[in-house]
């Protein structure tokens, strides 16, 4: 077609977007960075791709599987911030609403390079990669006498127009951006008036700029001369009052796609919007879902945290415990040591060494037990009194067979028998003519009598 009509053409803008890349959105979802020329340049191309876009006559047309793709594809190439995660299906709503207005642009385009300009012969051709079968519907949507009215009305509208703005082809939003880094804070409506109407030597574009901008500023000094202070609200309000009330669904100063929903003053100024926006009201809901959920995550990672940092402690805590219950017993024993006596020297050489001390057994533990009492015999001191005990009745009573024979004998055997062989004490009268009798147990006492009328009394105990 280019050789036929004898004219080269530009080709569609290429951007310089050709691998993933940061990208920073505003509170409108809109890209702000310094490549954000580069961004809608990037959702411009995809749009005028006819493999990726179908042309249709309106972009609400376009199947919804076509315009996730292109989102998808979008997505692809832009790095987002932590921050900006939650916030994607707004993005994305907003994107798209980009990539309509470049829609929008791309099909103006195409009627009036292939359509307004072409006779009516040459325009069944189709333009270069767009699908003949859609060329012939557009054509048909364009030759409707309807469809050239509105497009007349739009044509006069734009015309009439007195109101331009400086900006060029950077965003409303990109401006906005720009200055509120250069001041520190957002721009006021009445700031950024000025700042988007006025040329670089800061007179203004046009006479309707000036006669609404002047109106306004104007009311900023009466006001401040009154007493008030200049502050942005005041500012603002000025600006509601002399601007008007937003319509047809979007918000002076802020670009497609934004609507006063998303604008505080606008919202509250009584607005009126020429269509609903449910996608938008729908990605809103989603964003606000996925930041509680979210905040949700983060507050049980921090719950966890937190956990684990307390059994740390008291793991810590428990482990000092341990270790000054520890430090104290040693400082214990290190004073008991302290107080000892230490050994006398004199002591230590002639003490014999310490014995540990016998066992001592109860009567009832003892390993032997005799068959019959054993009598002790224990003399008693002879008193002056006691001149009748004779020495012979106590040599006869107890022999020195007697006692070998006592010590040689069995306490097993019949003790008894044994003292009546050799003539000891029994139950009776003795070789002497004396009695005696004898009690013996464990602790138990013998008595006796002479033949001379002495008598012999004795008690003792075996230990």
């Amino acid at each position: 077609m280019e050789e036929q009509s004898g004219r080269r053409t530009r080709g569609a803008a290429i951007p310089k977007w050709k691998e993933k890349q940061l990208c920073l959105f505003d509170s409108t979802e809109k890209c702000v960075s310094e490549n954000a020329s580069e961004f809608s340049k990037l959702v411009a191309s995809e749009v005028k791709d006819p493999r990726l876009i179908p042309l249709k006559k309106d972009w609400r047309l376009v199947p919804e599987d076509v315009k996730d793709g292109l989102w998808e594809r979008i997505k692809g190439y832009i790095i987002f911030l932590d921050e900006d995660l939650d916030r994607i299906p707004l993005i994305r709503n907003m994107t798209l609403h980009v990539a309509d207005h470049a829609y929008k642009e791309y099909r103006n385009n195409l009627k009036a390079e292939y359509y307004t300009k072409r006779q009516e012969e040459e325009r069944l051709e189709p333009p270069p990669g767009v699908d003949g079968g859609q060329w012939a519907k557009m054509l048909a949507y364009w030759d409707n006498p309807k469809t050239k009215e509105v497009a007349e009305k739009n044509k006069f509208n734009r015309e009439s127009k007195t109101m331009n703005h400086t900006t060029g082809s950077k965003t409303f939003a990109r401006v906005r951006e720009e200055l509120k880094r250069k001041h520190g804070k957002e721009p006021d409506p009445i700031s950024f008036f000025r700042a988007t109407h006025t040329r670089k030597d800061d007179s203004w574009i046009d006479e309707s700029s000036q006669q609404r901008g002047s109106s306004m500023e104007s009311q900023v000094q009466f006001v401040v001369e009154s007493g008030q202070e200049d502050t942005s609200d005041v500012r603002t309000q000025i600006y509601v009052e002399q601007m008007g009330s937003e319509t047809r669904n979007r918000v002076r100063g802020y670009g497609h796609g934004v609507i006063p929903e998303m604008v505080s003053y606008a919202s509250s100024s009584g607005s009126r919007s020429s269509r609903s926006s449910s996608k938008g009201s729908f990605a809103k809901v989603v964003a606000e879902n996925n930041e509680l959920r979210r905040r949700e995550e983060e507050a049980s990672r921090k719950l966890a945290e937190v956990m684990v940092e307390l059994e740390k402690s008291k793991t810590s805590q428990q482990q000092a415990m341990n270790q000054q219950m520890l430090m104290n017993q040693h400082q214990i024993m290190l004073w008991l040591q302290s107080i000892r006596p230490p050994p006398s020297p004199q002591a230590s050489q002639h003490s014999a060494p310490l014995q540990p001390p016998a066992p001592v057994y109860s009567m009832h533990h003892m390993p032997f037990q005799p068959q019959y009492p054993m009598p002790v015999y224990r003399p008693k001191m002879a008193s002056p009194g006691d001149a009748h005990f004779s020495q012979g009745g106590f040599n006869g009573g107890l022999s020195s067979g007697f006692l070998s024979g006592l010590v040689m004998g069995s306490f097993d055997g019949d003790v008894m028998r044994y003292l009546e062989a050799h003539g000891g004490l029994a139950e009776g009268v003795g070789s002497q003519g004396g009695s005696a009798e004898s009690v013996g147990s464990q602790g138990g006492s013998a008595e006796g009598s002479g033949a001379q009328g002495g008598s012999v009394e004795g008690s003792g105990s075996v230990e």
